[in-house]
């Protein structure tokens, strides 16, 4: 076995692995929105038939008391996330965009990571739109850098996958972890 051959069937598990670190990463780093105000005019429950979790039984119990609590909705999606159900994911994600009169970075960068999961994980317009709003609100956002980064890992484009996690790291976030982010770029310097 030549290492070429060695190291080209490592890289599925490598990239699996990766993938599957950089997932949770995105979810644990969305954040909350802030600011959140009104309400959607056509108030639909999503209904499941999966898995309930205790606190996921109990965000939709709150949010039948109070529909227009948008960090309620947007509780609701980081649970959606978790779960694996990206579409509901994505329209409890809207209604807490919906809810805000000003809505945050974050409320964009969740939308664009859930709709790119429904995906396939594959960029469309609407996720490019939805990555570009959360990054000109603010310019450092964790979660659509890391979004950012991961696709380009994916799609074996090392370097602009780098560029992305070493803007988290530079941004200093509180919340991130940094172990995770600096393996991965020494992951992506090793495939290179």
């Amino acid at each position: 076995m030549t290492p070429k051959t060695h190291t080209s069937r490592r890289v599925p598990i490598i990239v699996g692995t990766f993938v599957l670190g950089i997932s949770s990463m995105v979810y644990l780093h969305l954040g909350e929105p802030s600011q959140l105000f009104s309400a959607p005019s056509n108030f639909v429950m999503p209904k499941s038939e999966s898995f309930v979790t205790p606190r996921f039984d109990a965000l939709q119990t709150q949010l039948k008391a109070d529909k227009q609590n948008g960090k309620l909705w947007f509780e609701l999606g980081h649970e959606y996330m978790a779960r694996g159900e990206f579409d509901n994911a994505s329209t409890v994600f809207h209604y807490a965009e919906r809810l805000s009169s000003d809505p945050a970075a974050d409320i964009f960068s969740a939308q664009a990571t859930a709709r790119y999961y429904a995906n396939k994980q594959r960029f469309d317009d609407q996720v490019q739109t939805w990555l570009n709003e959360a990054l000109k609100r603010d310019p450092n956002n964790a979660s659509a850098h890391m979004l950012i980064a991961s696709d380009h890992f994916l799609s074996a484009r090392y370097p602009l996958a780098i560029e992305h996690w070493e803007t988290i790291l530079d941004a200093n976030h509180p919340d991130i972890d940094r172990v995770a982010i600096i393996t991965s770029i020494h992951q992506a310097k090793r495939m290179m």
